[in-house]
């Protein structure tokens, strides 16, 4: 309870024992999105080998001016981060010294190795501007 009271924006509040205090900060001048992305993937039980099965997104960044533009670059988005995760890796030498210091290590997955990604765009308009978009 009282690290409720502490953490309570604008001071002493009542409360019922619990942490539960609520504050909202409005920024008029920044907008913000958020989302989710979820992935099955495969394991091969002898070699250790990962691969995507099926990748879903779910994201909410305002108002689309062109919906197509943004679900490509979204799956470009999925795309690296698969291929960061599954493909590159970040040597670095006993003294902490970068031994990954060229595009080399840099492998971007084929299209081979990416699932169709399911892309669900929501859409909460955002007062910060005259035309809703993020």
């Amino acid at each position: 309870m009282e690290l409720a009271r502490a953490a309570a924006v604008g001071g002493e509040q009542e409360s019922s024992g619990a942490l539960d205090v609520t504050a909202v900060h409005r920024v008029s001048t920044v907008t913000s999105t958020m989302g989710v992305h979820a992935a099955i993937v495969g394991v091969h039980r002898r070699t250790g080998i990962i691969k995507v099965l099926r990748y879903a997104v779910s994201h909410e960044g305002g108002r689309e001016i062109n919906p197509r533009i943004v679900e490509g670059q979204i799956i470009g988005g999925v795309a690296q981060g698969v291929g960061g995760a599954l493909f590159e890796q970040w040597k670095y030498s006993e003294t902490g010294q970068p031994q990954s210091t060229t595009f080399a290590a840099y492998h971007l997955p084929l299209t081979t190795d990416m699932p169709m990604v399911r892309v669900r765009h929501l859409y909460a308009d955002t007062p910060a501007n005259p035309i809703g978009v993020r």
